[in-house]
């Protein structure tokens, strides 16, 4: 979908971002943008229908940068990373429950089948949560993927990039 690996050897670090406890976290600075990834942003929304805009497509930031940087970095979004901010960010995850989930929580979505451990693909944040259980695809999510435009979507309507198994959870500051 998108060509992180080209777009990211040619990066510079950004700004300085910490954990809670006071730990780097690694980011990168603003990528260049061609006119043929708008294109393949374009693509991408319009055979989203449902995605509803919210900002430009940018490469300012990501969608870890949107969770964890409050939109001013392109932040790694390499398994140790999500698990340091996690960990040390005092992440809770939530149990399977109808009543557990509020907005503003985060959804972390995550590629499973990939030999023992799952590894990180996409994080967002929760703005509302339709009728009936939160964990199925009323629940809105507040999105930034790659370099595209943030969006808002329904929780199952993310680019899975040719995966069959992704699944999610939903974490909460302690």
């Amino acid at each position: 979908m998108f060509e992180f690996e080209k777009l990211l050897s040619s990066t510079s670090p950004g700004l300085p971002v910490m954990t809670l406890r006071g730990s780097p976290i690694p980011t990168l600075s603003e990528l260049n943008l061609a006119p043929s990834d708008r294109k393949t942003w374009q693509r991408l929304a319009a055979s989203h229908k449902s995605w509803l805009e919210r900002r430009v497509p940018t490469a300012r930031y990501n969608c870890a940068g949107l969770a964890w940087s409050s939109r001013r970095t392109w932040v790694d979004s390499a398994d140790q990373t999500v698990d340091l901010i996690r960990v040390e960010d005092q992440y809770s995850v939530l149990p399977r429950t109808t009543e557990a989930i509020r907005e503003g929580d985060l959804v972390v979505y995550f590629l499973a089948g990939q030999g023992a451990r799952r590894q990180f693909f996409h994080v967002g944040q929760v703005v509302s949560i339709g009728q009936g259980n939160p964990w199925e695809a009323n629940t809105l999510v507040l999105s930034k993927f790659g370099w595209g435009a943030e969006v808002r979507h329904f929780l199952h309507e993310i680019p899975d990039r040719g995966f069959q198994y992704i699944e999610h959870e939903f974490w909460r500051e302690s």
